[in-house]
């Protein structure tokens, strides 16, 4: 019996040794950069991960069939056992004792489709790049006429390419008709901060002439939250806006604020706020979750997690392009469930312009020139979103 338990003491104490081994391995893992590879039709995905910011410069040679990843962090880079059939060999090398560089070596020629950044946020505590890589289209031979073939009468004249698409901005000017939002200290309504706001950001982006810009509504009506994203799937957008004024109990809170989609709210201040847009619906006796059932069945958990990983994006560009002297001192991005955010398949932000509760901001609100200024770092910030989902 002695024997026995000390067999059975010695057994636990190797489990727990072996236990503490794995669990310093799987820490210290965190401090390496992480590749992993995913498939896509006719080409790959590669996402590098890591705790500490990311800043890769990436370079091609041999005919776009090598691919050299310069990331200016020493790290180890820790590499899947399994690679995508594209991918012949993936190696790493240190350079200079600070920096690593990762060579893939490709079976064919490879284009950059896309890349991205994504910031550390509620579903991911890393910071993350996606590379997209995508097959090239071989140039086809040229064309030769057989010597039988008569000889064309006429030379027909190249197909144009055709003109790039415009991107679709969809711009909601938050709450309208009976629901004027909040009301500023000065009788500032809401409602109509957000609809001058939203026409002067349509004004702008359609000047650039890169944008197809469509408003949720256009004049002081009551649009329930539902019916606002069910307009942005309908059109097809390639971008939500959402416009709002705050509002706080602290008179000396001012500044802009960008808020994405997320379940568990980033404060309470945020999912307080979450809480009163929410309520918009109820203010006219409709429930969200009652009146489009389709729209009501997505659940955060199934919306795809590269949208909210494009809006945080998104939002993160809006932050940079934005005067800090603008912007909330503090937690200038947010994250909350708020419900006109939860499209499944569209980038989505929701764009706090100021504090109605704060003399100050609600003068600015009540100012073309301010909103003005605020429309043009808007477009600055969405210029450089939808270019840096192209190929560069």
């Amino acid at each position: 019996m002695y024997v026995c338990n000390r067999m059975l003491r010695i057994n636990l104490f190797t489990v727990l040794a072996l236990l503490c081994s794995a669990f310093s391995w799987f820490c210290s893992a965190g401090d390496s950069i992480d590749v992993r590879f995913g498939a896509q039709p006719k080409g790959f995905r590669i996402v590098l991960e890591s705790r500490q910011p990311l800043t890769p410069v990436t370079y091609q040679g041999n005919q776009d069939k090598d691919v050299l990843i310069h990331i200016n962090n020493g790290a180890p880079i820790t590499l899947p056992s399994t690679r995508p059939a594209y991918v012949r060999s993936a190696e790493q090398q240190k350079v200079n004792g600070t920096k690593r560089q990762l060579i893939l070596s490709l079976n064919g020629p490879m284009a950059i489709k896309n890349k991205f950044r994504i910031a550390p946020n509620p579903t991911c505590k890393n910071h993350r790049y996606v590379i997209d890589f995508q097959e090239t289209v071989a140039n086809p031979p040229p064309h030769t006429l057989k010597l039988s073939s008569p000889p064309p009468t006429q030379k027909s004249l190249p197909t144009p390419p055709p003109a790039p698409q415009k991107k679709i901005i969809i711009i909601d000017a938050g709450h309208g008709g009976a629901d004027p939002g909040t009301i500023g200290r000065g009788g500032t309504y809401e409602k109509n901060v957000t609809l001058r706001a939203a026409k002067i950001l349509a004004d702008v982006l359609k000047k650039t002439n890169r944008y197809d810009v469509r408003l949720t509504r256009s004049t002081d009506v009551f649009i329930p939250l539902a019916k606002r994203v069910q307009f942005s799937r309908e059109n097809q957008g390639n971008l939500f806006i959402s416009l709002h004024a705050d509002s706080s109990p602290r008179g000396s809170a001012q500044g802009l604020s960008v808020y994405t989609l997320s379940r568990v709210a980033s404060d309470k201040e945020a999912a307080k706020l979450a809480q009163k847009e929410n309520k918009a619906d109820l203010f006219m006796g409709i429930d969200f979750d009652s009146e489009i059932p389709e729209v009501a069945n997505i659940l955060i958990d199934l919306t795809k997690r590269e949208t909210m990983n494009l809006s945080i994006s998104c939002a993160q560009m809006i932050q940079n392009a934005i005067d800090k002297k603008y912007l909330l001192s503090s937690n200038n991005h947010r994250f909350a469930n708020f419900a006109v955010l939860r499209t499944p398949d569209i980038p989505a932000v929701l764009v706090e312009l100021g504090f109605l509760s704060n003399p100050e901001d609600e003068k600015k609100l009540n100012s073309d020139f301010y909103l003005r200024i605020i429309a043009s770092k808007l477009v600055s910030a969405i210029d450089l979103f939808f270019m840096d989902k192209k190929a560069l």
